[in-house]
């Protein structure tokens, strides 16, 4: 990681070289007992104008005054229309991100049109680019040997249509309702599915994908995986 001096005032390209998937922001309120990893990670389309890329997030915690930190995302996977999508985590209680991409020699930035995208402080909240209204958001076991899916979904979306998840194990497939549970700060809507794990169910090689209306979201077809 680095500090940097970072302007919100800087151009911004992302209609189409650089532009924000989803990203969601986990963070830790000052009570008892807190036990969340602040942090903010997610997903970055990135069209591949060459081989050699830099995709970095700049971001600012309360800490750091008008100083930005950058830390890099990592290639994730091939999108769609010749884009790449890269992940990227940024540690810590995040107020505010934007991103850079360079390549060929040019630095493309995403900073939300100028005003840079915001987290609301104490708050789980999510955000998503418009072309994507649907993301699995973690999909882990709990004690009680259940698998627990999350997924964020633009509202205009979910109305009147069902929100499903899919769960591929071999030639298995199980299609089961989503839950709504309530709305971020962003305006999206947290959706979630409760699965028991039944015996002789391999989880390991459980592929996770989700639906909302006539939007899919399969991970950029490498599907979601339980997370222990």
């Amino acid at each position: 990681m680095a500090l940097i001096l970072f302007s919100s005032s800087l151009p911004t390209f992302a209609a189409e070289e650089v532009r924000l998937a989803w990203a969601q922001s986990i963070q830790c309120p000052p009570i008892s007992g807190c036990y969340r990893h602040e942090r903010t990670f997610g997903i970055i389309e990135v069209k591949n104008l060459a081989f050699e890329k830099v995709v970095e997030v700049a971001y600012k915690t309360p800490w750091t005054g008008t100083e930005w930190i950058t830390t890099k995302a990592t290639y994730h996977a091939p999108a769609n229309d010749g884009y790449e999508a890269w992940a990227f985590e940024a540690a810590g209680p995040v107020e505010a991100f934007a991103i850079a991409y360079s390549v060929a020699g040019t630095t493309y930035w995403d900073n939300n049109q100028g005003q840079n995208y915001q987290n609301k402080r104490y708050g789980i909240d999510l955000h998503l680019d418009e072309a994507r209204p649907l993301a699995v958001t973690s999909a882990h076991m709990s004690g009680d040997d259940r698998i627990w899916i999350d997924l964020a979904v633009d509202g205009r979306y979910a109305n009147g249509h069902p929100v499903q998840v899919q769960l591929e194990e071999g030639d298995q497939v199980l299609t089961l309702e989503a839950e709504y549970k309530e709305t971020y700060p962003s305006g999206f809507q947290l959706w979630q599915a409760a699965v028991p794990v039944s015996e002789g169910l391999d989880v390991n090689g459980l592929l996770i994908s989700a639906k909302a209306g006539q939007f899919l979201d399969t991970n950029y077809g490498l599907y979601y995986r339980i997370r222990r």
